[in-house]
């Protein structure tokens, strides 16, 4: 015993001072980098802010602090971080079929959303991508739309009770026990409807008959499909509701733009109360619209990549394992590719006003071979809502852009509810 216990010390000390030296190694490869001043091991642990919206601030501010090149480096604790803010540094990493790892704070995701096509390693997200994309054809997704249809009625006629006073919004505070009932229950359903049916699947299947075809051929687990319809539901509500809030409240903020949307949609729509894949294909100031919202806040604003080998970046080469922070709303605000970029401005995406703009200055979902593979099933629900909102109501947004302070999460929300005042427009027509 007395042996062994100065044996176990002495490895306990040499182990925490090669880590050490490798720590220190690591902060003088990436010293030219631009960076707050920060201390070995804790990093910028002392300095940064705990609460979402100190950090988006934060974040925000050191944008500014370094504009050029617009990259700087976070120390979390004594992992590197750096962040890239530019169109040209971000497509250094997303055009290359390199660097497909996210990062360490995705795996934070997996108590929820399992090893699913958004939080795998690559290794085992290439074969589920490749299973996956199939389900988002627009073929596909054109037998959505009379779903979205369907459901927007119904939302136009429950905010016709919105006259009244109401709460400040609805609140989402999920547990996890409960979030995997339910997409339990959906998958269940499902599997009953379809073993009455005698499985019968043919031509192009969509998102969730395509992996209950995989359970039956092995070619996955029903843990396998649980984590693809949690991340489903979740990339699939809440990304969408927060980016439809936010245009609301922008289009709410500027009348002159919500008459122009109108008009558009009176002249392309006429009569008809369903939106078609033909309207949708004409309502090209609608979307510049929702585009628009995007740009100036994406529904997540930071992804995350992980350097699978040695990199240049902005003339630094920076070494394998170091985490990537693409500061999607910083790219998206980089006064080199918007004139005004704090600016609501829809026209920006009219085509003429969009040649020489670089193909990275605008990248809501993600580029690149793991960008996000629901992008358009996105556009269009939103399209549609949108357009069923704003032909049965005008829409007057009762807080001012720069009244409402964001705050960082997985996605941008507002600190506080924000409100909108409603007026009808148009009858309504139930569902």
């Amino acid at each position: 015993m007395g042996v062994i216990i100065p044996a176990i010390l002495a490895g306990m000390v040499t182990v925490m001072t090669w880590l050490l030296l490798k720590h220190l190694r690591m902060r003088y490869r990436l010293k030219d980098i631009n960076q707050p001043r920060s201390y070995p091991v804790v990093g910028h642990g002392l300095i940064t802010k705990p609460d979402p919206e100190g950090f988006m601030n934060q974040v925000i501010g050191m944008g500014y602090l370094y504009p050029d090149p617009r990259m700087c480096l976070l120390w979390i604790g004594p992992f590197p971080c750096l962040m890239l803010y530019s169109a040209e540094l971000v497509e250094t990493i997303l055009a290359t079929g390199k660097h497909l790892d996210k990062g360490f704070a995705y795996r934070l995701l997996e108590p929820w959303l399992g090893k699913s096509i958004l939080t795998s390693r690559k290794e085992q997200w290439r074969p589920k991508r490749k299973l996956l994309t199939p389900t988002f054809h627009y073929d596909i997704l054109k037998d959505f739309i009379p779903i979205f249809n369907e459901q927007s009625k119904i939302l136009v006629q429950k905010m016709c009770c919105y006259g009244q006073d109401t709460e400040d919004g609805k609140t989402y505070e999920k547990c996890l026990h409960i979030l995997h009932s339910f997409t339990k229950k959906v998958i269940v359903e499902r599997k009953e409807a379809l073993k009455e049916s005698g499985y019968k699947m043919e031509g192009r299947l969509a998102f969730l008959d395509l992996l209950l075809d995989m359970v039956q051929s092995g070619q996955m687990d029903e843990t396998d499909v649980q984590a693809e319809v949690d991340t489903f539901m979740f990339e699939g509500h809440d990304t969408t509701s927060t980016g439809l809030m936010w245009a609301i409240h922008l289009i709410g903020n500027h009348p002159e733009i919500q008459r122009k949307i109108q008009a558009e949609l009176d002249e392309v729509m006429g009569d008809e109360e369903d939106v078609t894949t033909e309207h949708l294909a004409r309502l090209k100031y609608l979307e510049c619209v929702l585009k628009e919202a995007l740009r100036l806040f994406p529904s997540v604003p930071i992804i995350m990549r992980e350097l699978s080998e040695d990199q240049v970046i902005g003339g630094v080469s920076v070494p394998e394992g170091v985490t990537l922070l693409l500061n999607l709303l910083l790219v998206h605000r980089d006064p080199a590719q918007w004139k005004d970029p704090e600016l609501f401005d829809p026209d920006r995406f009219l085509p003429e006003n969009s040649v020489g703009r670089k193909p990275f200055a605008f990248v809501p979902f993600s580029a690149g071979s793991r960008n996000c593979i629901g992008q358009r099933f996105a556009l269009i629900e939103e399209k549609v809502i949108m357009a069923h909102i704003l032909r049965h109501f005008n829409v007057t947004a009762m807080e001012r852009v720069h009244e409402v302070r964001p705050k960082m999460e997985i996605i941008v929300r507002p600190v506080s509810p924000v409100h909108i005042k409603i007026t009808r427009r148009r009858p309504i027509v139930s569902p």
